[in-house]
Formats: structure tokens, sequence, C-alpha cells
């Protein structure tokens, strides 16, 4: 089992005040690691994108509206759906994108934003779902550094457990950190994916296959979280209904993919 620790940040500047805030100025290693997720992502982004022959100018702009609205969707929904009690006590939270994400969101906010950028500029993009199979590429190999992000600050500690990988909580309970379980199934799903992509298949697969993958493996893990943080609606978590709709809908996905291949 991995004892209680404490990550402290790294800090730049002892007191600062600007802008009302006054304060030290630190950086957190969980940014640092979100930081390397979006670099990293980006990079296979637009090798991927070179790779079936998109608009490297157009792929950019696509990465930049699916960020943007992926961050914007991932504190919105943790707001919401997590914690609405802190919208009475102070109704500006919705617009403090620093205080709390949650990846659920995160997910639906990309595909909102990335589907609008595509709707806004339809007539120069031809297909699609291979711009999406572009973003995918890039999620798979950069979700791993976001959830090790998640994994050394122990965001996600769930239920009590006796397994061996159990991370101490401050009281010193053994509880499953679910985000180390989410990386280490992220991790395998590179080489799956990288063999895939070379063997062309349909456009639209690659993130179809992710969307099933991911929800497969979400959807039970979330029945070990708490549910002091983590509130049950019927029964599910508020990440669960998402992930729910992503798996199913992956699927049904790629085997109309694939039925539309066999009948051209």
């Amino acid at each position: 089992m991995i004892p209680h620790y404490s990550i402290k940040p790294i800090r730049l500047i002892d007191e600062v005040s600007i802008l009302g805030y006054q304060g030290p100025i630190e950086i957190q290693y969980f940014g640092i690691c979100v930081a390397l997720a979006v670099l990293v992502g980006a990079h296979f982004v637009s090798r991927h994108a070179k790779h079936i022959g998109l608009n490297p100018i157009v792929t950019q702009d696509a990465l930049t509206w699916m960020l943007l609205a992926a961050f914007f969707g991932a504190h919105l929904f943790d707001v919401l759906v997590y914690e609405p009690h802190k919208i009475l006590k102070d109704p500006w939270v919705l617009i403090k994108f620093w205080d709390g994400i949650a990846s659920t969101g995160g997910y639906l906010g990309a595909f909102i934003g990335l589907s609008a950028y595509i709707w806004k500029k339809r007539k120069l993009i031809t297909s699609y779902a291979a711009y999406f199979d572009a973003m995918t590429m890039g999620l798979v190999v950069g979700w791993v550094f976001g959830r090790l992000g998640c994994t050394l600050v122990r965001d996600h500690l769930g239920i009590q457990t006796d397994f061996f990988a159990a991370f101490m909580d401050a009281a010193n309970t053994p509880r499953h950190n679910l985000a180390l379980y989410e990386m280490m199934f992220s991790i395998s799903f590179i080489p799956l994916f990288f063999w895939i992509a070379k063997k062309a298949p349909p456009k639209g697969v690659l993130t179809g296959l992710y969307l099933f993958l991911y929800g497969l493996i979400r959807f039970p893990l979330d029945f070990l979280r708490l549910e002091t943080t983590d509130p049950r609606y019927a029964g599910l978590t508020g990440g669960q209904y998402i992930v729910l709709v992503m798996g199913l809908g992956g699927l049904v996905f790629v085997l109309m993919k694939f039925r539309q291949q066999r009948t051209e």
C-alpha cells in the first residue's frame, strides 16, 4: 500500500498583490501534468492529421476550440453535478475555472466544442469523422499524463480497500485510487490505437472505439467512488450517465462504420 504523503507546490514568488489577489505564486504538480497532457496530445493530433492528409491550420484551430470547450465543460459539470451548493455561496464559482474540474464534463465540452467548430467550417471540412479521429489520437496519449496528475495528488480516492495498490488518505485509511486504475487502462490503449491507426480503419472508428472502451472501464470504476464526493442520482454518479451514453454511442458508431464499409 502507498503511505500517505504530501506534495508541496513549486513556489516561484513568496508574496504578490495583483488584481485583488494577495499571496504566493506557485506551480502545482497537477498543473504541470495537465500542461504535459495538452502539449503531448497536441503533438499526436498534428501527427495523425498529417498522416491522413488533414489541413494543418484547420486542425490546430479545431484543437483550440476543443480544448477551451473541454476546460469550460469540465468546470461547469463539476460545479453543477458534484458541488451545486457552491453556487448558492458564490455564484461567481461558475466562471472560476481553476476551482474544480470533472473529466466527464471535459469530454462533453470537447465534443460540443469540436462539433461547433466543424459546423462553422463545414465548407472546408470534407470528413468530420477524420478530425474527431485526429483529436482521439492525441487524447489517447495525453490522457495518461492527465490521470498521472490526478494520481499524484490523490484527487480521486474512493472507498476503503485492502488492495495492495491502495493509497492511504490523511487518516491513514487505505482507499482505491481510481485515477491510478484509469491511468493504467489508458496506457494499455496506446499500442492498441497506434496499431489500429496504421491499418487505416474507416474514418470515425478510432473515435467510436475510444468512446466505447473508455465507457467500458469508467462505468464500473465509478461504483468505487465515495458518495460524499460523487453523489448518486438514481443509483449512479453523474459521470456514469455520461460514460454510459459515450460507451453505447461509440459501439453503435463503430458497428455502423464497418457495416457501411462492407456495403460500399
